[in-house]
């Protein structure tokens, strides 16, 4: 089954359509009517019927209490390994998984903050639907997919076949000897574009415009062999992990995804930061769900916003009553706990804003490019980058080093001439030395959004008086480097640091070795803070946590970034506050929309 995004099931034409949600039990019966109400070939809704919608959303109660009714079963799983016990908030996910397969929205989004445990949730009714069909797909970040391979490994052993299609190699018809493929977003993409590719290359020769014979590419997962009468089929599940990652419709990578969803019957999305940048961001998943009216997103922001068509979209905002409208959708398919479950285990975290001064030169350099900066954005009717200028002393040279050779000379004059030093390199090494100095066990990570900033700290933790070893995990390296940095990070003893990219730190990393966290500068989303956190912050952690984030003061960049963060997380906040939930508290009462 497929999501379908394209339908206008509210076309003046057709005003008898029927958007109420059916009852789970409904859903089988209802399901083919529904796929022929929102029929793919249609034309993107422009029309929205606000009483219509009004009349779906109150319907979608029915759906938030059941999922609500749902409770966590048994803690012994067969399969599992001994020694594996799911906490009850992962049993209970996990159930409202194998629920998801009887919705009309063939589909779940599963929204717990990091460190609850979502891959584990997402495994149990794959195992159990494992003797049905094919093997179920896990798709993932490149960087997070060893460690999924190992975390299958780790819970079911040998009572659950994971393989890892990451490459070119596997035939088709091999996937079949697995019951979960695990593969990264990167792998479905390349494939997808091979298809295009080659579907270019046959209309080109169709049309005499080329002598060469087209070839058909390699594929797996997206071959056309599995639409073929008769053959096997996927597996009952799609599990997105890190879902986030295909919130923009217009990327290779989402239609990459939709295609591989229209072959699997139930999609689980995995995040923990479902709205991370802006409501707008829920478009995306909504397209993968079934049963429901939002077909595009002019008529989710027609729906949900004050939008009118030829306005700027970026500046659509909800009013209160679209916000309302916006938790019930939400609601009816997202399953999100807070993050007291298991911080209420987990020893004390600290989390503390450390400020200093910027050299008077350097405040200004700072403050200039900053103006420079806004008055492109508005030149550019709020269009421009999201960019930001760090002072110059923050960042040394601060031109892209370039190629390898280039960027070796360039940290070899920084560490000869002291260029490394500034303000807030001082302030980090600071907060290291009183790390070791007060916890000589001490583990720490510093992050930042920039690597040749990381760079700049590693010539700084080079040239301290005692210095600490230190250890990289950046974009800059592949997969198996990473792999083998976070082993030897996590086997060494005594005080040590991780210099690790903020891009890579918020993906499914375990490092609850480390017990100091030191974000180097103010980012634009809480989210990333809370991904950056969690790392350490989750369960297995025993030792205190402190988190520190270093600003500096009066710098129109990081007061910038603070006013972007406080407004996207107006809305953004509103909507998850609404529809987390503990598992034991009492359903609030059913919203007033209108």
């Amino acid at each position: 089954m497929r999501a379908h995004d394209d339908a206008d099931p509210r076309d003046p034409e057709n005003s008898d359509s029927d958007w109420r949600p059916k009852s789970d039990s409904e859903a089988s019966e209802a399901h083919e009517e529904m796929e022929y109400e929102y029929d793919d070939q249609r034309p993107a809704a422009t029309f929205v019927d606000q009483p219509s919608v009004v009349e779906y959303l109150r319907g979608l109660q029915t759906h938030i209490e059941h999922k609500h009714s749902i409770r966590a079963t048994q803690k012994v799983v067969p399969g599992l390994n001994p020694g594996i016990i799911p906490f009850d908030h992962q049993m209970r996910a996990a159930r409202v998984i194998e629920n998801a397969r009887n919705t009309v929205f063939k589909c779940v989004l599963l929204a717990d903050p990091p460190g609850l445990g979502k891959t584990l949730s997402s495994l149990i009714p794959i195992y159990r639907a494992k003797n049905g069909r094919g093997p179920s797909v896990v798709v993932a970040p490149l960087s997070c997919c060893r460690q999924l391979l190992a975390e299958v490994e780790r819970a079911f052993g040998k009572t659950l076949k994971a393989a890892l299609v990451v490459g070119p190699g596997m035939p088709a018809a091999r996937i079949f000897e697995s019951d979960v493929i695990i593969t990264s977003y990167n792998h479905v993409s390349a494939e997808f574009a091979k298809l295009n590719h080659f579907s270019g290359q046959v209309s080109r020769y169709a049309d005499f415009k080329s002598s060469k014979t087209p070839v058909r590419p390699h594929v797996a997962l997206l071959s056309g062999i599995l639409d073929m009468d008769g053959a096997k089929s996927l597996g009952e599940y799609l599990v997105l992990d890190e879902a986030h990652a295909v919130k923009n419709t217009d990327s290779q990578t989402y239609n990459a995804v939709k295609l591989l969803r229209s072959r699997c019957n139930t999609c689980v999305m995995l995040t923990g930061t479902p709205l991370d940048n802006t409501w707008q961001d829920g478009y995306g998943y909504l397209s993968l769900l079934e049963g429901h009216p939002v077909v595009s997103q002019d008529f989710m922001l027609k729906a949900f916003s004050d939008w009118t068509e030829g306005h700027s979209k970026a500046r659509a905002q909800p009013e209160a009553h679209h916000v309302l409208r916006l938790c019930q959708l939400f609601d009816a398919i997202t399953l999100r706990r807070p993050e007291s479950v298991v911080h209420s285990n987990l020893p004390k975290m600290t989390t503390k804003v450390v400020t200093f001064d910027l050299d008077q030169d350097s405040l200004v350099k700072s403050n200039f490019h900053y103006k420079k900066y806004i008055a492109a954005v508005h030149a550019a009717r709020g269009n421009g980058p999201q960019a930001a200028w760090r002072s110059s002393s923050d960042i040394g040279t601060s031109t892209s080093p370039g190629a390898p050779v280039g960027l070796q000379r360039w940290r070899e004059a920084l560490s000869a001439d002291g260029a490394w030093r500034s303000p807030r390199v001082d302030v980090i090494l600071d907060l290291v030395n009183q790390a070791r100095d007060i916890r000589p066990d001490d583990a720490i990570i510093v992050s930042d959004e920039s690597v040749y900033f990381l760079d700049i700290v590693g010539i700084a933790l080079d040239n301290m008086y005692e210095p600490l070893p230190y250890f990289r995990y950046d974009g800059r390296m592949n997969a198996a480097a990473r792999d083998s940095v976070l082993k030897a990070f996590r086997e060494a003893v005594g005080a040590r640091v991780l210099l690790i990219s903020r891009g890579t730190c918020g993906q499914g990393l375990n490092l609850q070795c480390a017990n100091v966290v030191i974000r180097c500068s103010s980012w634009w989303k809480t989210s990333w803070d809370k991904q950056v956190d969690a790392r350490v912050y989750r369960p297995g952690q025993t030792k205190p946590v402190f988190v520190y984030e270093v600003n500096a003061n009066d710098c129109m960049v990081e007061m910038h970034r603070s006013v972007v963060r406080t407004s996207k997380d107006a809305y953004t906040s509103a909507i998850m506050d609404s529809i987390t939930r503990d598992d034991d508290a009492p359903l609030p009462p059913a919203r007033n929309i209108v």
